[in-house]
């Protein structure tokens, strides 16, 4: 409703009134349901905006957690198409292009993805690309060869991110040695023999989400990879 909206409604119900009613209580009480019923009528030819909706949760830190300000990045692997993988210092972390690689892809064009971890924990990160026709990323192979280059474990995304509500991605760990990806994330479940093989890469291994993840994404990840909960 703006501001000549308002105005006209306030000359509608006052006018009318002032014209047709003495002081008393009873002219009173048939005033206001003069007025109710003069701005119900005005109401419906002026129905309020819808509410907006509300704002995604604020995540605190990075997903996965650890001094991403601190982190140097080493050229581990080029794949067939030219793309660079990178092995990080620290453990957690963001990938070589900042906030643009902590969790799900938030800008078009080049940024990384956590897809393994070093011998240490320390994070690998592989290549995804984004415009406003299509999302790519490093294939499986070029990702398992990246990660064999330095006796690495991989790290896949049984849930992955969304940039629109803060959700950081769930991840199944290659190992069942593999520790969690970063500060951030916990243990939530074991995968089984009932996974689904484009989600699991076996059974008994490590799922790990992020300490404040959704209950109910948890539980989808642990059907995708037939997996219990601890």
């Amino acid at each position: 409703m703006t501001a000549r909206d308002v105005l006209d409604l306030v000359r509608t119900l006052v006018n009318p009134f002032l014209a047709t009613h003495a002081g008393s209580a009873t002219d009173a009480a048939v005033a206001l349901r003069d007025i109710k019923a003069r701005y119900d009528v005005f109401y419906a030819g002026h129905p309020s905006p819808p509410p907006s909706p509300p704002p995604p949760p604020t995540r605190i830190g990075t997903c996965l957690g650890g001094e991403s300000a601190s982190a140097t990045f080493t050229a581990i692997y080029t794949d067939p198409a030219g793309h660079a993988f990178y092995g990080s210092s620290v453990v957690g972390g963001v990938g070589p292009t900042g906030a643009t690689s902590d969790g799900p892809a938030t800008a078009l064009g080049l940024s990384y993805q956590l897809v393994g971890t070093s011998p240490a924990g320390h994070s690998i990160w592989g290549w995804r690309f984004a415009d406003r026709h299509a999302a790519i990323q490093a294939s499986e192979e070029s990702i398992l060869a990246a990660l064999a280059t330095i006796g690495g474990t991989r790290y896949r995304q049984v849930i992955p991110g969304d940039a629109r509500t803060g959700q950081c991605e769930i991840y199944e760990a290659g190992d069942v040695a593999g520790p969690p990806p970063g500060p951030n994330y916990l243990r939530v479940g074991t995968s089984g023999p009932a996974g689904i093989p484009a989600y699991s890469m076996g059974s008994g291994l490590p799922l790990y989400a992020r300490h404040d993840a959704n209950p109910t994404l948890v539980h989808v990840a642990l059907v995708l990879t037939g997996g219990t909960p601890l």
